[in-house]
């Protein structure tokens, strides 16, 4: 491990866990190497159920997760599972090291979304029936 994330893992971060939340809900499930019910998660993560299910929610539209019966998570097995295991020796050794790679995923984000917004302010737009 040389304390910065492989490409892969930095793929998974940016399009799948771009959050701390979800990464330490992906974590949570790897180390408990079973489905989890949400009041299992949220008790462990100590986070309320309405954020819990909205995290829970993105993360399993990602396709990382998949829900079971309405009520629990478990990891979709196949996928990822080299990255989050890559993340997971990470979170453990250099927690640090994967907040500074979420913080820059975020910031790239909020630079792209400010530079759409003051481009499309200058964007001459035509008149109806022009």
């Amino acid at each position: 491990m040389n304390g910065y994330p492989s490409h892969s893992l930095h793929v998974l971060l940016d399009r799948k866990l771009d959050t701390f939340e979800k990464l330490e809900l992906v974590l949570v499930l790897r180390a408990a190497g079973k489905a989890m019910t949400l009041g299992e998660l949220a008790m462990q993560l100590q986070v309320g159920r309405d954020v819990l299910r909205r995290v829970a929610g993105e993360v399993a539209a990602s396709g990382v997760v998949e829900l079971i019966d309405g009520d629990a998570l478990q990891l979709k097995s196949g996928t990822w599972e080299a990255e989050i295991a890559e993340a997971a020796d990470l979170y453990e050794t250099e927690p640090k090291t994967l907040i500074k790679v979420l913080s820059r995923i975020s910031m790239e984000r909020i630079r792209s979304l400010a530079a759409r917004t003051f481009a499309d302010a200058f964007r001459i737009r035509r008149k109806d029936g022009d």
